[in-house]
């Protein structure tokens, strides 16, 4: 594809930045093609076919939006326990993630909260460069709304055309880092 094509479209930002990476750089062929290159340099991302540039464009704004929070989703996460709110200890149970011996965000799924991108977990690290504050009501609110982003993740990747496939390390029953796109 030529590179005045990626220049023609409004949307090209959109899809250039966003959803040609991620499906380039999580799909089984290329982790496996260029395994040995990744581990060594910045990954390549090869240029989209006009097939698939102009199928995946739509998506593009819709991932912005969404990792940049732009609009509220609704999310059957829950904060119910009254308390002081403060980060102290930070563990997982049981679709649960205490922030102390009292309270807790409920309805937090494993893979929400195993979730890697970019080689972060979002929902373990926004709570873990909180710990010795009080939440106030927004960052709770924004908590909820990180997990409802991630929960609607592999929802979204479906309407792409993909689905997510975890990648399982020695038979440990905890999610890896990795991740493929796989085609439906």
């Amino acid at each position: 594809m030529k590179q005045s094509f990626l220049e023609q479209s409004d949307n090209g930002f959109y899809f250039d930045n966003r959803i040609s990476k991620l499906i380039a750089m999580h799909s089984e062929s290329y982790l496996h093609r260029y395994s040995d290159f990744i581990k060594v340099d910045y990954p390549r991302i090869p240029i989209p076919t006009k097939e698939d540039f102009e199928r995946l464009v739509p998506f593009g704004k819709e991932l912005v939006d969404l990792h940049l929070m732009i609009k509220k989703l609704a999310t059957s996460v829950t904060y119910p326990a009254v308390g002081s709110n403060v980060v102290e200890t930070i563990k997982y149970k049981d679709n649960r993630v205490y922030i102390n011996d009292g309270q807790y965000f409920g309805n937090v799924p494993e893979e929400a909260w195993n979730c890697y991108i970019g080689g972060y977990m979002p929902a373990q690290k926004w709570l873990k460069d909180r710990k010795g504050r009080n939440l106030s009501f927004v960052e709770i609110e924004h908590y909820e709304q990180i997990i409802a982003i991630l929960i609607q993740a592999p929802e979204f990747y479906k309407k792409l055309g993909y689905e997510l496939e975890f990648v399982r390390k020695d038979n440990d029953s905890k999610l890896s880092k990795y991740f493929y796109l796989k085609k439906i």
